[in-house]
């Protein structure tokens, strides 16, 4: 298994409510509030596990603001995973995780699809 792939031991089958948590805050806390500042208004930041093509668990996060979608930095907003992983790593999660940033008047008019 690659670096990439390695998941922790406190994973165990599945990611924990407590897992998705701290992720959802080190991208709230630790990048997006000091980047956009009062530019945005971030969540709810919704954390999914998912599995890849491959069968490794990894987690998708739904980032949802309120504010101008045109202030968001397109080079900012697709290395935010590069700069989230250190970060992550340093809070004891070295994880792969995904993102999307959505709307927040998207978000709220989405359908729910049942899953499986």
């Amino acid at each position: 298994m690659t670096a990439w792939n390695y998941q922790p031991d406190i994973i165990g089958p599945g990611f924990t409510a407590e897992i998705k948590a701290r992720v959802a805050d080190t991208l709230k806390e630790g990048l997006l509030d000091g980047k956009y500042q009062d530019r945005f208004d971030f969540g709810p930041i919704d954390v999914e596990e998912r599995t890849d093509y491959e069968g490794q668990l990894y987690l998708h996060v739904y980032i949802v603001f309120d504010g101008d979608e045109t202030q968001l930095d397109p080079d900012w907003t697709s290395t935010l995973i590069t700069r989230i992983r250190p970060e992550l790593i340093k809070r004891g999660l070295p994880l792969v995780v995904s993102k999307s940033f959505v709307a927040k008047s998207d978000w709220e008019s989405r359908e729910e699809v049942p899953v499986g």
